[in-house]
């Protein structure tokens, strides 16, 4: 599953029912667990110490979320930790086709910013989202080694 870090809800929720043989409809079943996870996520969440990056830089770049998550979620998020004045755009797993490892997200992002996507920098904490930003021409830094 560490493998789909990154890909949108339903298709997580897709290979959880292939891998378990069950008889459910993904998207319904990403539409529960977005729910769910709306709820607890409100409660227990904490931005990344990456944030003060962002604090650092607002107002003097353009920057955006692409998140494999849906835009409800993410939204709720970023609102709830009073960080979503920061971005210009959100671009969420339902604003695009083709998701993560696809460039799709990142170059909507660089669209909705005004940026080239040479110009642009991703700050991402997924395989799949790495792929992406350099399919997309973009540098990327993995977060998780800082």
């Amino acid at each position: 599953m560490v493998a789909l870090n990154g890909s949108p809800t339903w298709r997580i929720a897709q290979a959880i029912i292939e891998l378990n043989q069950a008889d459910l409809d993904p998207h319904r079943l990403a539409q529960e667990k977005t729910q769910a996870v709306k709820a607890m996520l409100l409660d227990s969440v904490r931005p990344l110490p990456l944030i003060e990056v962002v604090k650092a830089w607002h107002g003097r770049r353009p920057m955006s979320v692409g998140t494999g998550s849906e835009s409800a979620v993410a939204e709720a998020l970023l609102a709830h930790l009073e960080l979503r004045h920061y971005f210009s755009a959100v671009v969420a797993a339902d604003h695009v086709v083709n998701h993560k490892p696809a460039p799709d997200t990142f170059l909507l992002c660089a669209e909705r910013m005004g940026v080239a996507p040479e110009k642009c920098v991703v700050f991402e904490d997924a395989d799949f989202g790495l792929q992406a930003a350099k399919r997309a021409g973009m540098d990327a830094v993995d977060v998780r080694l800082l």
